[in-house]
């Protein structure tokens, strides 16, 4: 099958389904909206569907030039880096990731 010819580890992240790792924003690259919602606009959540592994965030994080920096194994929530510099950025990165059938929902990092 094609995921069995991917060369990556689908359990990479997934030492225990306990560790999570994430990492923090740097503060430079924190925004806050007129609404007073404060988030990094270099970072987005990715939480995948059931069944998608570490190859599937690898691969949607390549897609948007980013990379994985944050898991919460518990509820296959992703934190990937990405290169947006702005909040309309940020968004379109976000609108693109959502367009993946294996994400079932993507949203800027909230501090």
């Amino acid at each position: 099958s094609e995921k069995d010819m991917r060369v990556c580890d689908p359990y990479k992240y997934s030492d225990s389904d306990e560790i999570a790792f994430t990492k923090d924003p740097e503060s430079d690259k924190i925004i806050t909206t007129s609404e007073g919602a404060a988030f990094a606009v270099n970072q987005v959540v990715v939480d995948l569907i059931g069944g998608a592994d570490a190859c599937d965030a690898e691969e949607l994080a390549r897609v948007v030039d980013g990379v994985i920096v944050g898991y919460i194994p518990s509820i296959n929530s992703y934190l990937f880096e990405v290169p947006s510099k702005t909040e309309i950025e940020l968004r379109a990165i976000i609108e693109r990731l959502e367009k993946d059938m294996k994400v079932e929902r993507a949203f800027p990092n909230y501090l």
